[in-house]
């Protein structure tokens, strides 16, 4: 798994984050537009995220959906609360 600070330390996936969360959920080629990233580019970031545990994938057929996942945020927010 990687850590929730790994994770986050990178603006790209904290900036995905964030259109995730103000949108309830996003697909792949809805964050490819939002974040002007290549597909590639996203992919991996998007998979730092979800083995971070911050965002959950959903996929049907080609279409892959992001929302957020609340255990790592959780996990972040109990370090801050240390």
């Amino acid at each position: 798994m990687t850590d929730v600070f790994d994770a986050l330390a990178d603006k790209n996936r904290r900036s995905i984050l964030e259109l995730v969360a103000a949108s309830e959920s996003l697909t792949t080629s809805a964050l490819v537009t939002k974040t002007k990233l290549s597909a590639t580019v996203l992919e991996k970031h998007l998979k730092v995220l979800v083995e971070a545990e911050l965002l959950t994938a959903v996929t049907k057929g080609k279409t892959s959906t992001y929302t957020l996942n609340k255990t790592g945020l959780g996990e972040a927010a109990k370090w801050f609360g240390k």
